[in-house]
């Protein structure tokens, strides 16, 4: 084929690709967004301008929601807070509405069931008022009828653009139970039937003050309010039940937060979160801030620690096990001369140790675990030297020192084991504590607790030799076994 004209070819299927591309596909959702502008039954409104909304919900509930200091709030049947992904959802779907067809000069609008018995949606702000009719299906197609006070039109509107606004009474009010950011609460108590905890920040650390005063587990602090800041009701006790009926008369648990003051200053504020027993059913009652009584899960309690140690800082070591360089081991033997092994990490970053040999796949494990080194139970605050000796750690059944490197420098950590307890739990304590912690039964997988457990788990495993070739007398004897050994063969096939 001519050059020439191939060319021609190659340009005209780029155009005629643009052509589609441009104007069919891409043209077309231009098209059909400029046909909703035209058509939409209000096109003046907006929905971040709308203030209220007056509709009757799917339960048949008459609600009437309002704006207030940019906060969507329920003002009838009942004064409650409002969901606002929801609302403004509505808020949307009425201000984008818009017509598929029109019917200029209607029948009767009884017969789109826009008469007495249709729903009607009103809405304002900026000192316009607008009302939707919504009546019935249309025989085919997928749509609804629709009017606008006003107007005389009838117009045909996508069924889906009607159901966004048709919602339950519960599916409008707001679920959270406290409003509440974690960054925010300076003070915290916790109370449950047989104890409590008063927490506080001070200078961004947590601290412990009731019971024991201490440093607090910042952890749990800080899991405890995102799980209240994301806590959600699966339903609402309307009208509210007795605090006989729901448990609050004598709550299963308590917590009060206190928050700093509003960006603009003022007081500072106190929220309060209380749980009833458990109903039948499986559900809780949940009173609010605010007095609303929620339904939640009957588990979500369990949120909430309700144990005075689960707030206690429980940290033996915390670095970066990146930073680790030399890894000291030391173990307590039967002869009664301690056990000394090295392990050391390469510029390449392998691991190896001495003088006897560890998995270096151990050795990091071991590494990371001590990096963030937390025991699940504190035994004592301190122990006298007798106490210390019966449980292992005086002196230690294991001492472990992590260092960065070679130097003066302080170890990254530095650490005793004791004694195996019963259920598996490993007596520790960390250099500088008093404290004396239990270590999680899991521990024992990736820190060895004493030499007989390095030995059996964590020390190298020599290779194999590798096999000897047989004797050739050997071999040939072999041979000669298996050649007897052998079936006879049979007769050679005809």
């Amino acid at each position: 084929m001519n050059p020439r004209a191939t060319g021609l070819l190659l340009l005209l299927a780029g155009a005629l690709g643009a052509f589609v591309w441009f104007y069919e596909i891409q043209g077309e959702e231009g098209r059909k967004a400029a046909s909703d502008a035209k058509n939409r039954l209000f096109p003046a409104a907006a929905a971040d301008a709308v203030e209220r909304i007056e509709l009757t919900t799917t339960d048949g509930q008459a609600a009437r929601l309002e704006r207030k200091d940019g906060s969507w709030r329920i003002a009838k049947p009942l004064e409650a807070r409002a969901d606002a992904f929801t609302v403004d959802g509505i808020a949307s779907a009425l201000t984008q509405i818009s017509s598929e067809s029109v019917y200029a000069n209607p029948q009767p609008p009884e017969t789109y069931g826009l008469g007495a018995g249709a729903r009607e949606v009103a809405f304002g702000g900026g000192g316009a008022e607008h009302r939707l009719r919504i009546g019935a299906k249309t025989p085919v197609g997928g749509n609804d009828y629709v009017s606008v006070d006003g107007r005389g039109e009838v117009f045909v509107v996508r069924s889906y653009r009607v159901s966004a606004l048709g919602k339950r009474l519960d599916e409008i009010r707001d679920k959270r139970i406290v409003e509440v950011s974690p960054d925010g609460v300076e003070a915290i108590e916790v109370r449950w039937r047989d104890g409590h905890v008063a927490l506080a920040r001070e200078s961004g650390e947590w601290t412990l003050r009731e019971p024991v005063a201490g440093r607090a587990d910042a952890t749990t602090v800080q899991t405890l309010l995102s799980n209240l800041s994301f806590l959600r009701a699966i339903g609402f006790s309307e009208p509210p039940m007795p605090d006989a009926e729901s448990g609050l008369d004598h709550p299963e648990l308590v917590v009060d937060l206190s928050l700093a003051p509003a960006a603009g200053g003022g007081e500072p504020r106190r929220v309060s979160v209380a749980m009833g027993k458990l109903l039948v059913g499986g559900d809780r009652p949940v009173r609010g801030p605010d007095g609303t009584l929620f339904l939640v899960s009957g588990s979500r309690i369990d949120d909430v620690p309700r144990k005075v140690v689960a707030y206690r800082f429980k940290d033996l070591a915390r670095f970066s096990a990146d930073a680790a360089r030399r890894v000291e081991l030391s173990f307590g033997t039967p002869e009664g001369a301690p056990l000394a092994i090295t392990a050391t990490r390469s510029e390449d970053g392998d691991w190896s140790s001495l003088p006897e040999a560890m998995d270096p796949e151990k050795i990091r494990a071991l590494v990371d675990e001590l990096s963030q080194l937390r025991a699940h139970d504190i035994l004592a605050d301190s122990m006298g030297a007798e106490e210390l000796r019966g449980v292992g750690l005086d002196p230690p059944r294991v001492k472990l020192v992590v260092r960065g490197g070679e130097g003066a420098a302080p170890p990254l950590a530095e650490l005793r084991l004791g004694v195996v307890r019963d259920g598996g739990g490993v007596v520790a304590q960390a250099e500088g504590n008093a404290a004396v912690f239990e270590l999680d039964p899991a521990v024992a997988e990736v820190v060895p607790t004493g030499v007989e457990a390095f030995r059996a788990n964590f020390a190298a495993k020599p290779p194999e030799p590798p096999a000897e070739p047989p004797a050739p007398a050997a071999a040939a004897a072999a041979q000669s076994a298996e050649e007897a050994a052998a079936p006879a063969p049979g007769p050679e096939p005809e």
